[in-house]
């Protein structure tokens, strides 16, 4: 399936991310290993899990292609995460190899825009589209939908942005429940559409 390195920080040569894993419950949870310790042999053999990180992802071509590569309608974050779970829900495995080991290069952190926070919450929405179970859609919706929704409703850019969302996300539902049903190789690819 996929592979990847130990990846660090090239500041100070700390670990960045020794891959992880991610949940797609009622609640979204998402743990990645290592993150800030030193590198002192501790991860020493390779290991199974559920995610890697998409600026260090290797696997063959083929594969990759065979898959579809990464989603179109996923623009810059949890790409990295719907790829994975393509790969796991194909029956492959996604290992990091920690004798290999790439630097991260952190570029100077600004203000995210809000095309990027938009583009955060409608790949979030869609993760669940896809793969989430389907049990837990209700509470999901409830959860990050409704909930969030009242909780925003004091906060204009917030609200807008989430109503943005989900409304991109209502829109392509069901090309994305669509693609939910299909193997990985005939998956549409929505355009990047707002």
């Amino acid at each position: 399936g996929l592979f990847a390195p130990l990846m660090l920080n090239e500041h100070d040569e700390t670990i960045r991310c020794a891959g992880g894993e991610f949940h797609l419950g009622a609640v979204y949870k998402n743990q990645i290993f290592g993150v800030g310790e030193k590198d002192n042999g501790q991860f020493s053999e390779p290991f199974e899990v559920t995610y890697i990180p998409g600026a260090s992802i290797f696997c063959r071509l083929e594969f990759l292609q065979q898959l579809g590569g990464f989603r179109e309608d996923f623009f810059m974050y949890l790409e990295d995460t719907e790829l994975c779970a393509r790969v796991r829900k194909a029956g492959y495995e996604i290992t990091v190899v920690p004798q290999a080991k790439v630097s991260h290069i952190s570029r100077q952190e600004s203000s995210i825009s809000e095309e990027i926070e938009f583009h955060k919450l409608k790949n979030f929405f869609s993760l669940y589209l896809l793969h989430a179970p389907l049990n837990v859609l209700p509470e999901f919706v409830f959860r990050y939908g409704l909930w969030s929704l009242i909780k925003s409703l004091n906060n204009k850019p917030q609200l807008l942005r989430l109503l943005r969302a989900w409304y991109w996300t209502f829109r392509h539902s069901k090309a994305l429940f669509e693609d939910r049903f299909k193997s990985p190789r005939s998956q549409r690819r929505l355009a990047q559409t707002t």
